[in-house]
């Protein structure tokens, strides 16, 4: 299969099908990982916890941390690794070139947008709830400077 490639080229099917299996299988194994560490915290947290709600909440929450801490490391992964070496198999010369590094491009972007997402939001958050935030907080240290 790997001599029959080139014969494919990257703006084929089968270049997006295989970069579509690379973005689902780094990513199942960023779920994999963040659900195993959270798991395992909250089996090790059990005797700090006072209801059953806190384990549960606890766990939710070291899998979406460990999550969106982990994912950046599967979009390296794939940005340096995986898509290069995808992009290389399926290019037959250097016509391929122009097609070769768009379609990279249009991979990792696709690769990073919940991270694109994530940071808009944040961004947002912060413009929206900021001075609110900021008033709220500035607030409550003059009433600890008060007492």
């Amino acid at each position: 299969m790997a001599k029959l490639k080139p014969l494919y080229g990257v703006v084929s099917l089968h270049f997006a099908q295989e970069q579509k299996r690379t973005i689902s299988e780094s990513i199942k194994t960023v779920q994999s990982l963040s659900y195993d560490n959270a798991w395992y915290s909250s089996l090790f947290s059990l005797g700090e916890a006072e209801s059953f709600s806190d384990i549960i909440m606890g766990f939710i929450g070291n899998w979406v941390i460990g999550f969106v801490i982990l994912y950046p490391f599967a979009v390296l992964y794939y940005a340096l690794w995986a898509a290069p070496w995808s992009v290389y198999e399926y290019t037959a010369g250097a016509a391929d070139l122009v097609p070769g590094a768009v379609a990279y491009a249009a991979c990792v972007v696709v690769m990073c947008l919940p991270l694109i997402v994530l940071a808009l939001t944040f961004y947002l958050l912060i413009r929206h709830y900021g001075p609110q935030l900021q008033a709220a907080a500035q607030q409550a240290q003059a009433r600890r400077h008060q007492d």
